[in-house]
């Protein structure tokens, strides 16, 4: 996929668009079907993305990027919070000319996607939230570890935690090698604050059509929280994917392209 740079509060932020590409800093114009904006999760890039980018530009117009920090854009630290990703995210949506969008996040991004939704709806065509829940609580030994890694006194970890049933392993390999882009720092503090925010009490000022996405066997966010979540949005439809994990876009890309398909096209043209 092409990328280019945009300036977004000092930060230059790198954005994956499908071809064809554009003069530096000219935004990508929107060819087919729906805006998509898709955000990744915590301590991960938009690369993340490659296979729903490519799918969903058959039929609509998708972008990601990758926040301060991360990946290819600028910056060695986390933001701050939650708020502060969403205020990136909308600073970065108007640049691009962006005025109204399906909003597709995972984990930390579908949290971001929760914020958005909450102050800027007229922005939101549509959620789309993949892992995540309203309130996260991460397991204990996944922050730990991080934080060992983080402060210099334990190796990344390169396991198929986070994974459904028999991950190949140069799936894992793929996932491995994405891990490594972003600063350790950065990982951690997006973990922590990823459990600074807990929007169960506002879900119900959000009017607009969601899809919840969750793996049944995701270890680090229960797949009953992402079913509490999709039963506490008004009207919010639901697909639990059977055997999967925590990374729906990279273990079972197919079946997370059946449950969001359908979905778009019942959007209102």
């Amino acid at each position: 996929m092409p990328s280019k740079y945009f300036e977004i509060a000092g930060h230059a932020v790198n954005v994956l668009h499908p071809p064809p590409s554009t003069l530096p800093g000219v935004a990508p114009a929107p060819a087919l079907g729906k805006r998509l904006v898709l955000l990744h999760g915590a301590g991960s890039t938009a690369a993340i993305w490659s296979r729903q980018l490519e799918h969903f530009a058959l039929r609509h117009s998708p972008i990601a990027f990758d926040w301060p920090g991360h990946g290819r854009s600028s910056g060695t630290e986390a933001l701050p919070s939650i708020a502060a990703y969403a205020d990136c995210t909308l600073a970065l949506l108007d640049q691009l000319g962006v005025e109204r969008s399906v909003v597709v996040g995972t984990s930390m991004g579908g949290l971001v996607a929760l914020e958005i939704a909450l102050r800027a709806a007229a922005r939101v065509e549509a959620l789309v939230l993949v892992s995540t829940a309203a309130r996260v609580v991460l397991p204990a030994e996944m922050t730990a570890t991080w934080h060992g890694v983080m402060t210099g006194r334990a190796p990344q970890p390169f396991t198929p935690f986070g994974y459904g049933d028999d991950p190949p392993r140069e799936l894992l390999r793929e996932g491995w090698a994405l891990q490594v882009q972003t600063d350790p720092r950065v990982r951690y503090f997006d973990l922590m604050l990823a459990q600074q925010v807990d929007f169960r009490p506002r879900l119900g000022e959000i009017r607009l059509p969601a899809l919840v996405v969750h793996g049944a066997k995701d270890p680090i966010i229960p797949a009953a929280d992402g079913a509490a979540l999709a039963r506490d949005l008004a009207g919010a439809a639901h697909v639990e994917i059977p055997g999967a994990g925590h990374y729906l876009y990279r273990e079972k890309p197919e079946a997370l392209h059946a449950a969001i398909d359908p979905f778009l096209e019942r959007l209102p043209r």
